[in-house]
């Protein structure tokens, strides 16, 4: 079985299980209290129960873990319901913060010449990113001359993508929300994750290029200039990228229990 069913499989496996809300804190009221909101008449509203429910004050809410802290505010969001896919909860695949590098001769004995890797480069310096290791962190916050940037590759969709991390002037960090998301007319259908940022908790879907929900709905995502990174193979890394520093294969992430919030919305960015 290839690595994208493989990883499809046991998504759909645990999807409506592995998020589900635990507790309910005595600020959101108790249990009962809570009411999932109104869904398409072709889903079954039952497997949404725990995943998608109105708090006590009517803050339309999407289970981002076990901890209350960790639901995402979704009022005002325009998605479909019944195309969400998986919840491995927000912080069970850990996005890299603070990544670490070697050499291209330090790690010349890992690699074949068919290896993949996202390539961004620009004033003298270039990065590598092998896709073996993105499919182990998905998401890399990183910088290139200064400027922070976002290294991302979906597995589902084998889409790797590059963006800006600043916004409204200030830096944003992003991981995965646990979650993936379709629409019919969008890449025919297939499943993609959507990400969130710590700052803010919006969430956002690369397939918009926006973000679909939180303080920062509406906000487009800024790509990385298409000149200034690419995909290639190991062998012509070599040849065009000598120096470019790799992703080091050793990361372990711990996720966070703390971040810095940011108060700032999509329309401070106009």
């Amino acid at each position: 079985m290839n690595l994208r069913l493989l990883i499809l499989s046991a998504g759909m496996l645990c999807f409506f299980g592995a998020c589900k809300k635990e507790s309910v804190s005595s600020k959101q009221g108790s249990l009962h209290e809570l009411t999932s909101p109104e869904l398409d008449a072709s889903c079954d509203s039952t497997q949404f129960e725990d995943i998608l429910f109105k708090d006590s004050d009517g803050t339309l809410r999407l289970s981002g873990g076990d901890a209350d802290s960790q639901h995402f505010d979704v009022s005002g969001w325009e998605l479909e319901a019944c195309n969400l896919g998986f919840c491995f909860c927000r912080e069970h695949f850990s996005a890299v913060y603070e990544p670490r590098y070697t050499s291209m001769e330090q790690d010349a004995f890992r690699y074949d010449t068919e290896d993949a890797f996202i390539v961004v480069y620009g004033g003298g310096k270039s990065k590598a990113y092998s896709l073996e290791l993105m499919v182990k962190h998905e998401v890399v916050n990183d910088t290139l001359n200064g400027d922070p940037i976002l290294v991302a590759y979906c597995v589902l969709a084998e889409l790797p993508i590059v963006y800006s991390r600043t916004y409204c002037g200030e830096e944003l960090t992003f991981a995965l929300s646990g979650y993936t998301y379709y629409e019919d007319q969008v890449m025919d259908g297939v499943q993609a994750f959507v990400l969130w940022d710590r700052e803010t908790e919006s969430l956002w879907w690369p397939f918009a290029d926006d973000a679909l929900a939180g303080p920062m709905q509406g906000a487009p995502l800024r790509e990385y200039p298409v000149f200034k990174w690419k995909v290639l193979i190991w062998a012509d890394l070599q040849q065009q990228f000598p120096n470019a520093q790799l992703l080091a294969t050793d990361i372990v992430v711990d996720a966070p229990v703390h971040w810095p919030s940011l108060e700032i919305t999509a329309a401070d960015c106009n």
